[in-house]
């Protein structure tokens, strides 16, 4: 289990567009028994709430259009392993449209399969073309993502990182 500690605020804020942000450094303490601190920068937050039943409307209306134009092929299979896919669904798009918030962008400049929400365990996010693009202009090496859905809603809350420089 990864445990924050807060270690120090950087009192300066900085902007980025038309947003200010405060940089917040953190130590994540490494699993393991290890002692060694990884210092990282908490970079931007993103949240995002998605309607299951929208969702659901979308795939029964058109399910392929829906899937190529924001899905990865893992998500989507993932998402198939359970009788019903559209909570599943959910939570991923809510967490594209996360990770897009904490990278100070949107969906009209990073397409939908440009960011993938990992699941079947802790769950995870891998960036592709513009996304990457995105997170190495910003520094960002790192995300911290949590999901969670019922029958009606599913919310994601992501922190991007990059190292902090010492």
């Amino acid at each position: 289990m990864t445990r924050l500690k807060v270690v120090g605020k950087n009192k300066i804020l900085e902007r980025r567009g038309a947003e200010y942000s405060m940089s917040l450094l953190v130590a994540w303490h490494r699993p393991c028994g290890t002692d060694s601190l990884l210092h990282m920068e908490i970079v931007g937050l993103g949240v995002d709430l998605a309607d299951v039943d929208r969702v659901r409307r979308l795939l029964a209306k058109d399910a392929d259009r829906f899937r190529r134009r924001c899905f990865t092929d893992d998500e989507w299979e993932y998402a198939h392993r359970f009788a019903d896919p559209s909570e599943r669904l959910a939570a991923r798009f809510a967490g594209k449209e996360a990770v897009m918030k904490s990278l100070f962008t949107g969906w009209r400049r990073i397409p939908w399969r440009d960011v993938e929400i990992t699941g079947g365990g802790p769950p995870g996010v891998r960036l592709f073309r513009k996304a990457r693009e995105r997170a190495d202009m910003l520094g960002v090496v790192d995300f911290k993502i949590t999901i969670t859905h019922t029958k009606s809603d599913a919310m994601v809350f992501v922190i991007s990182q990059k190292r902090h420089d010492s």
